[in-house]
């Protein structure tokens, strides 16, 4: 871009899941929006790009997605590609373990039981490890927000040992499921983040696993970007923003990297903490906490593997591995499994290293050999396979890391600076971050400049309300 003033109603800086959300809910109220992505694709950590070598479309890494992702799939919906994620009706997850998986189904009991079948089948942990969970469970099912910030102060791990949980149960259950769903060891992760979301997990039954029939990307930021346009907006890629601009406590705009300036009122900032904190005007960060504690923010890096073989090596779509200390990836999907017409193709397994700094020096060659090893655990013809191509993705950062303290940093998306106004999957939105609570975000911060505009409109839907005996319980004290 060549040095030029640009006038416009809203800036969004970010074209991930957050921005794109937020930019398209105002465009459609009738502001002009301007929104500027750095990098020459959308998408954010969810884009999609095209593997020179196969043709296949593939993301950063393999995501999840859950039908109480109430935001998220309405996003979709009205973009018209709700209808091309692929539902896995029945089973939740396979856990991989010795002597051999076990299945988690979601089973006809209400909650918070539903899983209790399942996990009585497993045996790597007795009746009595299930059994030591009871004093936490009590807890989780009357958790109250308050009680959650409480929590975030320690670990998750010293917290299930205060409650009794068993060793065993720590080892196989909690360890696996803070890696799997939280991103960090269960000795790094807050209490309160963990058992928030694990409040979710027992309150709501009937609940399904869901996965991008195509590239994640493809299913939002394509028409995402062509409806903001086609409402009069702009969507600029490679345009990466050097600074704000403001005037005391009141935004003015943007100055581009390549000097262009953009004035604007109003901007949302729907990037992580880390890239936010540099455009930041020193007197901001010096007068307000919530701008000194971006600094606190940490990620949680992570390493996916995207793998072609020769041959069909399962029928599974999804799968994790339970915690082992020598583990490196937990979650696989195979995408030939998946992905709508590619049934009778060889498998194409995705791969996570979660909180990947114990694999940071390992060369590509080196998490490709260490990742069929892991997958021929679950799926043994991977030990004779061949490996037609491979690609390794190294993340900086999946989510902020949930450690103990970082659900107290989550900000809202109003600021003390008049016109700027917060978005992403880091924000208090009563969700862990993820996709659902990007498009969250995005949302509640349209929801406020609406409401500066003159143009007051609710958009975000709540989180998902629980059910059976932790309905019954919840807010007791």
């Amino acid at each position: 871009m060549s040095p030029l003033a640009m006038d416009t109603d809203v800036i969004i800086i970010g074209g991930g899941i957050a921005g794109l959300a937020c930019a398209l809910e105002l465009g459609k109220a009738g502001l002009r929006v301007t929104l500027l992505e750095r990098s020459d694709i959308l998408g954010g950590r969810a884009c999609s790009w095209t593997d020179p070598t196969t043709g296949d479309r593939v993301d950063i890494g393999p995501h999840i997605l859950l039908t109480e992702y109430r935001n998220m799939l309405r996003l979709l919906d009205e973009l018209g590609t709700g209808d091309r994620i692929v539902w896995q009706s029945g089973k939740f997850i396979t856990l991989v373990d010795q002597p051999h998986p076990v299945a988690i189904y979601m089973g006809q009991l209400p909650a918070p039981m539903h899983f209790l079948p399942s996990l009585l089948k497993a045996p790597q942990v007795s009746q009595l490890d299930l059994l030591s969970n009871y004093r936490l469970l009590w807890q989780v099912m009357r958790l109250r927000p308050a009680d959650a910030l409480e929590l975030d102060t320690i670990s998750a791990e010293e917290h299930l040992r205060r409650l009794g949980v068993s060793r065993r149960m720590i080892d196989w259950f909690w360890r696996s499921a803070a890696m799997s769903i939280m991103n960090v060891p269960l000795e790094h992760c807050s209490a309160g983040a963990l058992l928030s979301f694990f409040r979710y997990m027992i309150g709501i039954s009937g609940y399904q696993v869901g996965f991008a029939g195509e590239g994640l990307g493809d299913l939002f930021a394509p028409e995402a970007a062509r409806r903001i346009e086609a409402a009069g907006g702009r969507v600029l890629l490679q345009a990466e923003v050097a600074r704000l601009t403001g005037a005391n406590e009141t935004l003015t705009g943007v100055e581009l990297a390549d000097g262009s300036r953009i004035a604007a009122p109003l901007c949302v900032a729907a990037i992580p903490p880390q890239a936010l904190r540099p455009l930041l005007p020193e007197p901001w960060v010096q007068q307000h906490d919530v701008f000194k504690r971006l600094a606190d923010f940490k990620p949680s890096p992570y390493i996916s593997s995207y793998i072609w073989f020769d041959r069909k090596l399962t029928h599974e779509r999804f799968w994790t591995r339970v915690w082992s200390p020598t583990n490196l990836n937990y979650d696989s999907y195979d995408l030939s499994n998946i992905r709508p017409g590619w049934a009778e193709r060889p498998s194409v397994i995705a791969s996570n290293i979660v909180y990947s700094y114990r694999a940071a020096e390992l060369a590509d060659e080196e998490v490709i050999e260490a990742t069929v090893q892991e997958i021929a655990a679950f799926a043994p013809a991977a030990a004779q396979a061949q490996v037609r191509h491979a690609r390794v993705h190294r993340i900086p950062m999946a989510i902020p890391a949930p450690y103990p303290g970082s659900e107290r940093l989550r900000p809202t998306p109003r600021t003390a600076i008049d016109g700027l106004f917060l978005a992403g999957d880091w924000l208090q939105t009563g969700l862990p971050a993820s996709m659902e609570s990007a498009v969250r975000a995005g949302w509640l911060a349209a929801e406020q400049i609406l409401v500066a505009t003159g143009r007051p409109h609710q958009l975000a839907l709540p989180p998902p309300p629980v059910e059976g005996l932790v309905r019954l319980l919840a807010g007791h004290g």
